[in-house]
Formats: structure tokens, C-alpha cells, sequence
């Protein structure tokens, strides 16, 4: 019965433009608080969506609510630095996501989505450093996280990530290497049926190897299904 109850409730917060903070409203109180003790999903996916719908704060509390019962779950630390990197508590959410940078029971998927993160943070920083030698020295930085996550697996968010910030950081030979690399992976992703990000991505890879035509394509059809 709770697994049932559960899977209603993600079903129902899944759905095309659910409205999510009703949606939490509603299901964490107490008649349901069973369920959010015994299955950390509820814990994750509303985490997730009120992160994505500009509630970071919330999210993150949920989220160190979500650890107390499930203080094991790596997926519940991640979100958890997500919210904080998108509140723009970026010392906090690189504190929070070192012991799962750390982890060695991470599985492929979630090392590769954490360490990106950590490029990310150095993503963000880039874009408010003060000087040129700031800012590439936080590209360079990004650059590598990215890299790292790159080398873990085939997906293309990565390494798109370390093409546009090797770019960034001054190194144009090996960013386009890697832009081509993502426009391989990004191809592979999008006949498997990818979302607008995947087109985006092949927007910028090719933007960044200087293919106006195939970027504007690209970038028209990501907008155009997002």
C-alpha cells in the first residue's frame, strides 16, 4: 500500500506543469509523513523539482530533513549541493558535496553528475571573478572537473561543459577537441531520443567550431521543443 501511495504521488508531481509547492503542501504533512520516512524518493523528487522551480531554499531544507532518515542516500547529497550552488552558496554547496566527491560507493551516473557540479562551482565563479587571471584560473578549474566527468562516461553534458570552459580559459585547440567529441556523443544521445538540452548542446558545439549555420539550426529546434 505505501509503495502504491508513493508511486501516486510521483506520478501525480511528474506530470506536464504540476504545480509543485501545492503539490508539497499538500503531501508533507503528517497523514503522509509515514511515507517520507520509509521511502527517500519523495525526499528526491520533490527536492528536485522545487530546486528547478526556483525554491532552492526549500529544497535544501528538504533535503537535510531527508538525510536524517536516510543518511546514506549519495542522491539526496546531491541535491542538496544543487540547491545550495543554485542559491549561490557556493563555499556551502562545494562543503556539501565533497563527502560525495569522496564516496567510493557513488555509482558511474551520480560521480559524473557530482563532479560536474563542482565544475559548475567554478563555473559561477568565472562569471563574477574581477580580474582576466581570476577568471581563467576558474575556467581552467571548471575545465578540468569537467574533464574528469567527461572521461567517466559517454554522455554529453560534460563534455560539452570542457570545450566551452577550456575556451574560456584560453586552450582553443584542445576545446575544440572536445567540441567535436560532444557533438558525437550529443548525436548518439539525441537518436535515442533527447531532450532540447541535447539539441542545445549541439548548438554550442558547433558554435564553437565556428559553424554559424549548424549552430542556429540546432539552437532554433531546442528552443522550439523547450
Amino acid at each position: 500500500m505505501d509503495r502504491a501511495s508513493v508511486r501516486r504521488i510521483l506520478e501525480e508531481l511528474g506530470r506536464k506543469n504540476s504545480p509543485v509547492l501545492p503539490l508539497f503542501q499538500k503531501y508533507h504533512s503528517e497523514a503522509y509523513a509515514h511515507l517520507w520516512r520509509r521511502d527517500p524518493r519523495l525526499h528526491l523528487a520533490f527536492a528536485k523539482r522545487l530546486t528547478g522551480a526556483g525554491h532552492p531554499v526549500r529544497a535544501f531544507e528538504l533535503v537535510q530533513e531527508g538525510l536524517k532518515r536516510h543518511e546514506h542516500n549519495l542522491d539526496l547529497r546531491y541535491f542538496g549541493a544543487l540547491a545550495l550552488a543554485r542559491g549561490r552558496s557556493f563555499t556551502r554547496s562545494e562543503e556539501f558535496l565533497e563527502p560525495l566527491l569522496r564516496s567510493r560507493k557513488a555509482p558511474t551516473r551520480l560521480r559524473i553528475e557530482a563532479i560536474s557540479l563542482a565544475g559548475r562551482l567554478h563555473k559561477d565563479r568565472y562569471a563574477l571573478a574581477a580580474s582576466e587571471k581570476a577568471r581563467t584560473c576558474q575556467a581552467l578549474k571548471a575545465a578540468a572537473c569537467s574533464e574528469r566527468a567527461h572521461a567517466l562516461g559517454e554522455v554529453s553534458f560534460p563534455t560539452i561543459n570542457a570545450a566551452t570552459m577550456n575556451l574560456l580559459g584560453g586552450k582553443e585547440r584542445k576545446a575544440r577537441g572536445f567540441a567535436q567529441e560532444a557533438i558525437e556523443r550529443a548525436t548518439v544521445e539525441l537518436q535515442a531520443g533527447g531532450d532540447y538540452w541535447i539539441l542545445a548542446t549541439l548548438g554550442e558545439a558547433h558554435l564553437l567550431l565556428g559553424h554559424a549555420d549548424e549552430a542556429l539550426r540546432y539552437y532554433k529546434a531546442a528552443v522550439k521543443l523547450a
